[in-house]
């Protein structure tokens, strides 16, 4: 079962990466098309750099008590208890997480407006910031760190060679297969 989600997950990968450079898994036998997607990674690129404040404000805002949150929900014995477990504790924890900042903020300021805008600040820019590591995760490939610096010819060998390991890969699986199937183990 590791081996079968690890290729499942690799093959994923793979396509993904066929999908963001915009070929077809046949693209060796063809010419290469334009790989026109430097556009939409600096796109990517600017929405990273721009919106890093205020993930980041998110981050350091919600950190602990999402992690706290995900420590509780580790504990339960089943899938339906742990989403009720993290509903339950999480709002416990973040209600007096959020609780204690605005009291320190409150007692640091004594401006209600200000210490209002902060406590909406707290559980939005948590928000933001799942939100943004997803993005980035999703796109982590297609940032300019991928993009701008590789030539097409890089792009192309480097999806080659994936495919080339991938097809060894399964090969190996097969005959690995074939072999348990001869001495009677499948």
């Amino acid at each position: 079962p590791e081996t079968f989600r690890d290729m499942k997950i690799r093959v994923w990968r793979y396509k993904d990466h066929l999908r963001q450079v915009r070929l077809r898994s046949d693209f060796a036998e063809r010419p290469p098309e334009t790989l026109s997607f430097r556009k939409e990674a600096a796109k990517l690129t600017i929405y990273a750099l721009i919106f890093a404040i205020p993930a980041v404000w998110g981050f350091l805002h919600n950190a602990a008590p999402y992690m706290l949150t995900g420590l509780a929900t580790t504990r339960a014995p089943d899938e339906a208890m742990r989403a009720f477990t993290g509903f339950i504790v999480g709002g416990i924890i973040y209600l007096l997480w959020y609780g204690a900042i605005l009291t320190g903020i409150w007692f640091g300021t004594t401006d209600p407006y200000f210490t209002a805008v902060y406590g909406v600040s707290l559980p939005v820019s948590g928000y933001f910031f799942l939100r943004y590591r997803i993005k980035l995760a999703r796109y982590r490939d297609r940032i300019l760190a991928r993009t701008l610096f590789q030539t097409e010819r890089q792009l192309i060998r480097g999806l080659q060679l994936e495919r080339q390991i991938l097809i060894e890969e399964f090969d190996a699986l097969r005959d690995r297969f074939l072999e348990a199937e001869e001495q009677g183990l499948v």
